[in-house]
C-alpha cells in the first residue's frame, strides 16, 4: 500500500546525499563539522587565547622545548620541557604525563607519570597552569 507522505504532514525533498562515499544505502551518514573527507580532526583549544591546536599524527608531544615538541608552550616556566604527549591507540586518544614536575590534569584530576588516560570530547586538560579543552570532531 502506498502512503502519501505529503498528506501525513511530510514533504518529500528527495534522497539524502552521503558525505562519505563508503556509506551503504541502509546506513545513516553522520556529518561532523570540521571533519575532512570523513576523517575526524582532534584538537586542543587553549583557554588562554582560544588557539586551536590540531593534534597531528599518532604521537603528539607538548612542552616548552621547541626542538622536541610538536606544540611548544612559550613563556610559561611551569610547563615542562617535555611535559606530556597524546597518542592514538585503536582509534582512541590517550594522554600521558612525561614525568613533569607540575603534573598533567584531566578534568582537574592529576594523572600519574606514564599512566595512559583516555581522552573524550569536551574534557579539560591542564599542563601545570596552562589549560586546554580536548575536542574531537
Amino acid at each position: 500500500e502506498h502512503v502519501d507522505n505529503n498528506r501525513a504532514g511530510y514533504a518529500d525533498f528527495g534522497d539524502t546525499q552521503y558525505i562519505q562515499p563508503s556509506c551503504e544505502d541502509s546506513e545513516t551518514a553522520f556529518f561532523m563539522p570540521g571533519a575532512q573527507n570523513g576523517m575526524v580532526q582532534p584538537y586542543l583549544l587553549s583557554k588562554r587565547n582560544n588557539e586551536r591546536i590540531p593534534i597531528i599524527g599518532n604521537f603528539f608531544r607538548l612542552g616548552r622545548d621547541a626542538g622536541f615538541n610538536d606544540y611548544v608552550i612559550h613563556n610559561n616556566g611551569f610547563v615542562g620541557h617535555s611535559h606530556c604527549h597524546i597518542f592514538v591507540k585503536n582509534g582512541e586518544y590517550f594522554i600521558v604525563d612525561d614525568n613533569s614536575k607540575n603534573r598533567t590534569y584531566v578534568n582537574e584530576t592529576p594523572i600519574q607519570p606514564g599512566e595512559e588516560i583516555k581522552l573524550v570530547h569536551g574534557q579539560s586538560i591542564k599542563l601545570a597552569n596552562e589549560e586546554f579543552e580536548f575536542k574531537i570532531f
